[in-house]
């Protein structure tokens, strides 16, 4: 009967013994599961910190090239500016000059005001052809209850 026993608790002792690998198992990888873990959020840790000095960099680095970038265009601006104005005051004297040398050539315009004086009559405006006579209205009083008895 010995052998008999052992032939019928041989599968039960194999069950056993992978129940209880899967157990070992189990413990193994959530021992090295946690170190593991603990290496990656390090890990992680040290290359944040890395990015974030790289975007530093570069954002300083993004700044400084917007400040000489704005500080070149606005030097351009003002010597454009500066090049106009130079150009149209110049344009200004001349055009000053010879409205000068115009006014020298020109005649005196009589006004009316020295006709008047001369005992000429002033000329007058030409009248539009077709402009519309306004004929003012005379306003009718209102009819009311109080004008009706009055009338009557």
């Amino acid at each position: 009967m010995n052998t008999k026993r052992n032939k019928e608790t041989e599968p039960m002792s194999k069950l056993d013994d992978i129940y209880r690998a899967g157990l070992g198992a189990l413990k193994k990888a959530k021992d090295e599961g946690s170190a593991l873990f603990d290496e990656l959020v390090r890990e992680g840790r040290a290359v944040e910190k890395e990015g974030k000095k790289r975007v530093k960099g570069l954002m300083e680095e993004l700044s400084e090239n917007v400040k000489e970038t704005t500080e070149k265009v606005t030097e351009k601006v003002k010597e454009g500016g500066r090049k106009e104005l130079k150009e149209l005051s110049a344009r200004l004297e001349q055009l000053s000059r010879k409205v000068e040398k115009l006014a020298k050539k020109e005649k005196p315009v009589k006004s009316e005001k020295t006709d008047a004086k001369a005992g000429k009559k002033p000329a007058k405006k030409p009248v539009k052809k077709n402009a519309k006579k306004e004929v003012k209205k005379e306003a009718k009083p209102k009819k009311t209850p109080a004008t009706l008895e009055k009338t009557s």
